[in-house]
């Protein structure tokens, strides 16, 4: 959020007009929270990688758009996927699955 904000700074040279984050105390406490919850998921994700190995570490990584899509259904019941959509995604998750467990196993790391 702010660091988008400081390189479109960057890019404008205008000053930028936080008047808006000011008067609307429900996008202040909107951003604030988008703030702590992006931050408390990256340090999550940090200390998980740090506590187990590589292999679960991708594995984990690359099943976020399983998630997001799973969250996305089970609290605001939205539906963009359909049975073509999950078999193409189960596919890329078991190949890429593949893909790393392979290289670990060859690398001597899992």
């Amino acid at each position: 959020g702010f660091f988008n904000v400081f390189l479109l700074w960057l890019v404008k040279r205008e000053p930028i007009d936080f008047t808006p984050l000011i008067e609307n105390r429900g996008l202040l406490i909107a951003m604030i929270a988008t703030l702590l919850v992006t931050s408390l998921g990256w340090m999550i994700t940090n200390f998980s990688i740090r506590g187990t190995s590589a292999v679960y570490a991708a594995m984990g990584e690359i099943s976020y758009p399983f998630f997001v899509l799973l969250f996305a259904f089970l609290l605001f019941g939205v539906r963009q996927f359909d049975l073509s959509s999950l078999i193409g995604g189960a596919l890329i998750f078991a190949g890429s699955f593949i893909m790393i467990y392979g290289r670990a196993k060859i690398q001597g790391a899992g």
